[in-house]
């Protein structure tokens, strides 16, 4: 293997770094390719050798993965993701979503403004809310407030472009104004 691979070098040297040698060149390509042909054989044992490698490698990933997520912060991006994003009412619990038990995403975040998306349990938006009110109000309470009506078993969000109100459990892709997704829990 090391007299092919040291054949091939002279090749790639006299070729392209020798072009004198363009005669020489020709004679080392037809023989290294008459040679690989009858000289690339393995045995038994080489498969061995490879397998025992390729064992004592995956054998060795879990412990790097358990190291990874014990050193991570819990914001981290490498964290667990609500699949798919749900919003939902003040009735519905909040947290990680999974496929067999939805709830509504406790970590949003606005990929379009870059701001954390805030909820506001039993209120619901005034219709005349609009951009430049969130752009200059959000996040403080005190300053919303004018703007948010109180309704048993809605759940008013908003980041600093867009806002939602719902009573009902829904997929965010759903609403199609809102480019929101998890930040990771």
């Amino acid at each position: 293997m090391e007299k092919d691979i040291d054949e091939l070098l002279e090749e790639v040297e006299n070729k392209f770094i020798n072009k004198n040698n363009e005669d020489k060149s020709r004679k080392l390509l037809t023989a290294h390719t008459l040679s690989s042909q009858s000289s690339f054989r393995c045995d038994s044992s080489d498969y061995d050798d490879i397998l025992r490698d390729v064992e004592d490698h995956t054998d060795s990933k879990p412990m790097l993965s358990k190291s990874l997520t014990t050193n991570s912060s819990p914001t981290a991006s490498a964290g667990i993701r609500c699949f798919p994003v749900y919003i939902g009412g003040s009735d519905h619990s909040s947290g990680c979503s999974t496929v067999g038990m939805p709830r509504s995403c406790s970590n949003l975040h606005c990929i379009s403004c870059d701001f954390a998306v805030y909820t506001f349990d039993n209120f619901q938006w005034l219709p005349d809310t609009d951009y430049l009110f969130l752009r200059t109000n959000m996040p403080e309470f005190e300053r919303v407030k004018d703007h948010l009506l109180p309704l048993e078993g809605c759940r008013a969000y908003a980041c600093q472009c867009s806002h939602y109100a719902t009573s009902i459990m829904k997929e965010v892709k759903s609403v199609p104004v809102l480019s929101w997704v998890c930040r990771s829990h």
